[in-house]
């Protein structure tokens, strides 16, 4: 009697490592290119959740969060083209923005408007279905803006949006708990201080009976 067929061994994909914090331990080419294809990765799996037949929920708002994350990891690839990191949803909008006017491209800020309200979604859930099902297009076309608007940077220029972004920095650097804390608390003594002088003030005098 012949013997059943083994079945077949499940050998899993292998799994790529971790960009890291080190951007340029990786290569800032090879991270680019990582970057690429994690945003091919987010689209491909929009557009196949955007053809379903129905969409719950928890379906829109995981189509939101990838056509956001496809467009966030595009900029991540341009940058690193170029040498810089770009961390945060402030400062990809910065990023992007700037790219647009440098390339004189006046059609990248309103989509990124739209697109940027998919990031939103991913918390909200405010938005309908056909809004979800169009993303993967918007989130497309932008990508292929940006990409067309990279060449721009070329020649060692400062990042777009280099200025701004240095200022967000700034300011989540200085909004730490205990900074936050201390400025709370130096705004609650100045208004103690405002109330107890307008408590001081007397109101003016009405005019006299006669």
């Amino acid at each position: 009697m012949a013997q059943p067929a083994p079945p077949p061994v499940f050998r899993p994909a292998r799994l790529e490592k971790p960009i890291g914090p080190n951007v340029a331990a990786v290569g800032w080419h090879e991270a680019s290119a990582k970057h690429q294809r994690r945003a091919n990765q987010f689209l491909q799996a929009t557009r196949e959740m955007a053809q379903q037949e129905t969409l719950t929920a928890g379906e829109r708002m995981r189509i939101s969060s990838n056509a956001w994350g496809a467009v966030s990891q595009t900029v991540k690839a341009i940058a690193a083209l170029h040498g810089w990191t770009v961390v945060g949803p402030q400062n990809t909008q910065l990023f992007i923005r700037a790219l647009g006017e440098r390339a004189k491209d006046d059609a990248i800020s309103p989509m990124l408007k739209g697109v940027y309200a998919l990031h939103e979604n991913y918390y909200a859930d405010h938005s309908v279905e056909q809004y979800a099902r169009d993303a993967p297009y918007d989130a497309a076309v932008l990508i292929e803006r940006l990409w067309a608007a990279e060449p721009k940077l070329r020649g060692g220029a400062k990042p777009p949006g280099a200025k701004e972004m240095r200022q967000e920095t700034r300011f989540k650097a200085n909004h730490t708990p205990e900074n936050i804390a201390a400025v709370g608390g130096r705004h609650q003594r100045s208004s103690q201080r405002e109330t107890r002088r307008a408590r001081a003030v007397k109101p003016p005098r009405g005019p006299r009976a006669r």
